[in-house]
């Protein structure tokens, strides 16, 4: 568990197009969403290579410098046309699938939260606002950390810095490598039993023969007593 604290404070260098990207933050989460690139998008859309470009651009500064490039993006300047030529003409000697994979591979490495379970105290009402959002404003109510500090770290330690004063405050609590064994053996269990459950349903069932024994109407067979249908002498009428 803590080595994947370790992990989310600092992450592993990544490279995309020939650039050094910096960590993956919440600021180059918010910026992707924002033009709807396909890497962030819960629509599955195909990545052109104007995308991928624009992706590394953007995560390959700081948050600020992005929202500034996004500000002057409709009206580009002369050489900030020619820097994008620059880099279309980079790119295209490269392998875009290659690419595109580090680069989802980047996010993914980022986009990591450690496992927790909801606290029976802890509150559950379903909340509107964007998770991301709603990151930001504890960070900013409850630390002291500012915002370059919160858009700029990266996105995993600002998730586990979340879940942690989440934690504090009894809403949840981290899932322990205990817990995590105990969910295994779990699983296989309950694997195990669904297997033999459909073993027994593939299997043909025997079908019981008839019981054509008589019926025993109190006791052992030998204290049945046959039923007289003799008619009965005179002596016996009054």
């Amino acid at each position: 568990m803590e080595r994947n604290f370790l992990t989310a404070l600092i992450p592993d260098p990544a490279w995309c197009l020939g650039v050094r990207l910096k960590p993956f933050s919440l600021g180059h989460l918010v910026l992707l969403r924002r033009i709807g690139s396909p890497f962030v998008s819960p629509a599955q859309k195909q990545v052109e290579l104007g995308d991928l470009i624009l992706a590394v651009i953007l995560c390959a500064d700081k948050f600020e410098a992005g929202v500034e490039y996004l500000g002057t993006l409709d009206h580009a300047s002369a050489a900030d046309k020619e820097t994008l030529e620059e880099w279309g003409a980079k790119a295209a000697k490269l392998d875009l699938n290659e690419e595109v994979t580090a680069f989802m591979a980047y996010i993914r490495a980022a986009d990591v939260m450690p496992q927790y379970f909801h606290s029976a105290q802890g509150e559950t009402q379903q909340i509107g606002s964007p998770f991301w959002q709603v990151v930001y404003l504890n960070l900013h109510k409850l630390t002291n950390l500012i915002d370059t500090e919160i858009w700029n770290q990266p996105l995993g330690k600002t998730y586990c810095d979340y879940i942690a004063i989440r934690e504090q405050e009894q809403v949840l609590r981290i899932k322990t490598e205990e817990d995590e064994q105990v969910e295994q053996m779990a699983r296989e269990y309950y694997a195990k039993r669904a297997a033999q459950e459909e073993s027994l349903n593939r299997e043909p069932r025997s079908v019981e023969p008839l019981n054509r024994e008589p019926l025993n109407r109190g006791g052992d067979d030998s204290t049945i007593q046959p039923f007289n249908d003799s008619t009965p002498d005179d002596s016996t009428r009054n």
